[in-house]
């Protein structure tokens, strides 16, 4: 088993079975200690896991959910590449979904630089509407709902409605985890509701995820990876990991 195939399992074991020793893990996955040891502590510096006494146990079901604030200027060339590859996929005329995110804001202040007009915006986010605020080129419908401050973003059964009643062309997708072995997910039980409807009311799905993104498994689950049309991340992203995610049958920019 190569050595990050082997951390991304590592991962996966450790989120199904929250606390877990070195021996075990050792036994598990053939190999020593000290390798466990090391590969543990490199999940460790990623945020992915917590490290214990004579093991580890996950983050995944506690991880923070950061505010709009604190993620907008972080990985900010990684959300740039990852917003030229997205705008290849924005026609006019579209109708498109924009899910609330850092990510999706570049890729709104870009189909505004890029003057693709045409667009029907369909958006639960403050920032991203306000992207379009200015420019009477846009169609923009705001679903409104209940205000989550710290994301920005409007949840709940007022957005729900407004999202059944829409037929995108396109939805443009933001994820705090991505994992083989449990999808999408999101650490809001209410965000996760609208992420779902968001991709069941639009033909075509795309996931904008940086690579720092991969292996996080968070408590609420979207959707499982075959269920995105296409996954858009950054050039630094695990080349193994981007192979099994096309083996799903998801196409990988």
């Amino acid at each position: 088993m190569f050595y990050n195939e082997r951390k991304q399992k590592i991962l996966e074991y450790i989120t199904k079975k929250p606390q877990i020793t070195v021996a075990e893990l050792s036994e598990v996955f053939g190999v020593s200690a000290v390798t466990i040891r090391k590969d543990l502590n490199e999940l460790s510096k990623r945020g992915e896991i917590k490290r214990t006494y004579g093991g580890a146990v996950s983050t995944g079901l506690v991880q923070k959910e950061e505010g709009e604030d604190e993620k907008e200027f972080v990985n900010m060339e990684r959300k740039r590449e990852i917003a030229e590859k997205a705008i290849q996929f924005v026609e006019e005329g579209n109708s498109l979904i924009i899910d609330a995110g850092s990510t999706t804001q570049e890729l709104a202040r870009l189909i505004v630089e890029r003057k693709i007009y045409g667009l029907t915006i369909i958006t639960n986010a403050f920032n991203i509407a306000d992207v379009f605020r200015e420019n009477s080129e846009y169609e923009v419908v705001f679903t409104g709902g209940q205000y989550r401050k710290k994301i920005l973003s409007c949840v709940g059964p007022y957005t729900i409605n407004i999202l059944n009643s829409i037929n995108a062309d396109k939805c443009f997708m933001g994820s705090n985890g991505v994992s083989l072995a449990r999808g999408v997910t999101t650490p809001n039980v209410l965000e996760a509701e609208v992420k779902r409807n968001m991709m069941q009311n639009s033909r075509e799905q795309y996931l904008l995820a940086d690579s720092s993104k991969f292996g996080r498994i968070l408590l609420f689950k979207v959707a499982d990876m075959n269920e995105i049309d296409c996954l858009i991340t950054d050039s630094e992203a695990d080349e193994e990991i981007i192979a099994k995610i096309r083996n799903l049958g998801v196409t990988v920019y």
